[in-house]
């Protein structure tokens, strides 16, 4: 019997079978729910070593469940304990594996899930975060918590949605009878993350993902890893095919195809000489892994007064910069986000445009043509004497901070045309990013700071591009019949917003980084320009000319298109506006 004192002590010696244990609890209710439950501890693991019987041997790359049940009416599970961390620590976020490595991890995945398969068991929630890596390189598959055997669990049939937003299948979102291949599909949405350093499908919310599994295809990898193989894409498309019959017969053929395609080398895998635990062992697993589900959702609806509410945008807080013709010169003015509370920055009889704001929102960067011709300046938010960064008798203009507030990005004529250079927020050590012959300026830094968005006409028509923060591998984003200006990424870099031009005037439209999934949000007869996003991406300001050659004003609208309103309309132009906070 387990000792039931698991609420007082993390670790637990305990005997079961000849063999002594030390339970490691790991509690994954969040504090507040704690706090509520207060007597209540939800238990999702208790995983095991066992430190005697020491001819207990490996089961594969699945994780050995020793026993399952329920004392004093606490589930457990009492698990191999694997000393290592979850592969969801080592991708994600725009951090692709290598390539070796990467396929080496999906290949033991794979010969987890083909022994699983040929038990007659489908898995349902493969992710990176249901695979531990051990400190040696082992992986190994586990959470069988909603483990189906397929040929009992009325779980297969239709009707029955589970598993994870992001790597769910989409036979698994529609309903339909689900067999083992909705495992191959959610290895191969694993596989692209491992790849390419994000999910394939990043949306705002879960119902927009589920929809993209469905009947969107995923970007290109090589548009955010293009230093894999060109032959990879193939093995990609069969992975994620929409229809079941259209992808691999196993997951051991989608691990070796791609192993081929990307020329590296694999060592098969010894196949375990025994079942993970007898068949009514695994339906006490099945069934205790559905009840903590069902538990736990429970418990969830009844902390937060039922179904939990659509995520909302927050209230408008933080500051604006933006130029405005209200004192009859255009100049640069600061409010509240809400529109109130409206200061003049700058004071001269020259023009000022295009305030851009400092990371910490200390200093506000903007362009001016009171030397005679258009230089970077820069100035503290609070106001003062602006200084002249860009000392030159050529244009500089749309300057852009670096995330880490240490450089600054702009355009410049300085070379004869259009180009992109890079400098230090002091105005020292500038570079030139591009070199051609083409327009390219507005640029805008990923939040990463490690790639840059701009505008070009390098294939003769004004386009969206992507290219390393050195100015290495420039790649177009934009194919489209209009012009696409002014790209800005979103905070947490899964989106940029840009002026595009679907049917003549200028709109405001997102897309993911790699240019696919393309979306307009604004609808109207007038022209939409400068967006930019909230400090927590939720939301997006924007310039509106009223009417045909009318004055400009600000509006904001959430990112996915909804609840567009008013900011700021008065007898003024207000353009380019900035957020922060």
């Amino acid at each position: 019997m387990i000792n039931l004192w698991l609420n007082l002590f993390p670790l637990v010696l305990f005997h079961i079978r000849n063999c002594d244990f030390i339970i490691k609890v790991t509690d994954i209710t969040n504090d507040r729910l704690v706090l509520h439950l207060k007597h209540v501890l939800f238990v999702n693991y208790v995983e095991v070593t066992c430190s005697g019987n020491k001819n207990i041997a490996l089961v594969g790359n699945i994780v050995r469940v020793y026993e399952a049940g329920q004392a004093g009416g606490m589930a457990f599970i009492a698990m191999e304990y694997i000393d290592g961390r979850p592969l969801s620590d080592h991708v994600g976020h725009g951090r692709p594996m290598e390539l070796s490595a990467a396929v080496r991890t999906l290949k033991q995945v794979a010969d987890a899930l083909d022994y699983a398969h040929a038990q007659g068991l489908i898995h349902r929630d493969v992710k990176p975060g249901n695979v531990l890596v051990s400190r040696g390189g082992r992986a190994v598959l586990t959470d069988f918590g909603l483990v189906t055997a397929a040929a009992f669990s009325k779980l297969t049939q239709s009707g029955a949605t589970l598993g994870t937003p992001q790597y769910i299948s989409p036979e698994q979102i529609q309903g339909q009878r689900v067999d083992h291949r909705a495992d191959l599909y959610s290895l191969g949405i694993m596989a692209y993350e491992m790849l390419s350093g994000w999910a394939p499908f990043v949306r705002e919310n879960n119902q927009a993902v589920l929809y993209a599994h469905v009947y969107e295809m995923p970007p290109p990898l090589r548009a955010f890893n293009p230093r894999l193989p060109a032959n990879v894409e193939t093995v990609f498309l069969r992975a994620l095919a929409k229809e079941p019959a259209a992808r691999y017969p196993s997951a051991g053929d989608f691990a070796r195809a791609l192993a081929a395609s990307a020329g590296v080398a694999v060592t098969p895998t010894p196949r375990p000489r025994r079942a993970l635990l007898p068949s009514s062992a695994w339906q006490t697993v099945v069934g205790v892994g559905i009840a903590a589900i069902f538990a736990l959702v429970v418990l969830v609806a009844v902390f937060h007064g039922g179904s939990v509410p659509p995520s909302t945008p927050s209230p408008l807080t933080g500051w604006i910069v933006f130029e405005s013709t209200r004192d009859g010169n255009r100049e640069i003015y600061t409010m509240d986000a809400n529109g109130r509370n409206i200061r003049r920055l700058t004071d001269d009889k020259a023009t000022d445009w295009a305030p851009h704001w400092s990371p910490d929102c200390q200093r506000i960067v903007f362009v001016s043509d009171r030397d005679g011709d258009s230089d970077i300046y820069v100035v503290v938010a609070s106001g003062g004497v602006p200084s002249n960064l860009t000392q030159n008798t050529t244009e500089d203009t749309g300057p852009r901070w670096s995330p880490d507030g240490r450089q600054i990005l702009f355009d410049t004529k300085r070379d004869g045309n259009l180009e992109i250079y890079v400098m230090n927020d002091d105005g020292t050590s500038p570079v030139n990013l591009t070199r051609n012959r083409a327009y390219d300026g507005n640029p805008s830094w990923s939040p990463d700071g490690s790639q840059v968005a701009f505008e070009s006409d390098r294939d003769g028509n004004f386009e969206i591009y992507v290219m390393d923060y050195d100015g290495g591998n420039p790649r177009r984003l934009t194919v489209s019949p209009g012009t696409d200006f002014h790209p800005v990424w979103s905070p947490n870099g899964w989106r940029i917003a840009f002026e595009c031009e679907p049917e003549g005037g200028r709109e405001i439209c997102v897309m993911d980084p790699s240019g696919v999934s393309v979306r307009r949000l604004t609808y109207n007869n007038v022209d939409d320009r400068h967006p930019a996003w909230s400090p927590d991406g939720t939301q997006i300001i924007f310039t509106r000319q009223r009417g045909a050659g009318g004055v400009w004003d600000l509006y904001v609208i959430n990112s996915d298109g909804s609840d567009e309103q008013v900011l700021l309309q008065d007898r003024a132009s207000n353009m380019s506006p900035a957020w922060c906070q």
